[in-house]
């Protein structure tokens, strides 16, 4: 793992000048697949922040945001207790809820077919299912 980001010193030592003295981050910063694959690295491969909890207070309150290039969906308990899952359904990997979006509900529902998780994550409904 590089411990610097794969960009030109001398365009980064101005993004970091003193204010009035800065120049924006070079274009690769942003454009390079070299740049994206260290940030995933450094940055996507542990802990981070992906909200307040207060913005999912209560329960059945759901959100769905993505963290480098996983999809997640926090989901506020019955029990009250605040969880993160993938933003996945286990029968066909279906998107459970748009990234940016958010729902209020007492389970959490797949739109392809259907199945249904309890707030913490039980599946508990499926055709077929005999939970």
């Amino acid at each position: 793992m590089k411990s610097t980001a794969p960009l030109d010193p001398a365009a980064l030592a101005k993004s970091l000048a003193p204010f009035g003295q800065s120049r924006m981050l070079p274009p690769e910063a942003y454009t390079s697949p070299e740049v994206f694959a260290w940030e995933k690295a450094n940055f996507f491969s542990g802990w981070h922040c992906i909200g307040r909890s207060a913005d999912i207070a209560d329960a059945g309150m759901q959100r769905a945001d993505k963290v480098g290039e996983t999809s997640v969906l926090l989901v506020r308990g019955e029990d009250l207790v605040l969880r993160a899952f993938a933003n996945v359904c286990r029968h066909r990997g279906h998107e459970l809820l748009p990234c940016g979006g958010s729902t209020t509900a007492r389970a959490i529902t797949c739109p392809y077919h259907s199945w249904s998780y309890r707030l913490d994550g039980d599946l508990f409904n499926a055709a077929g299912y005999q939970g």
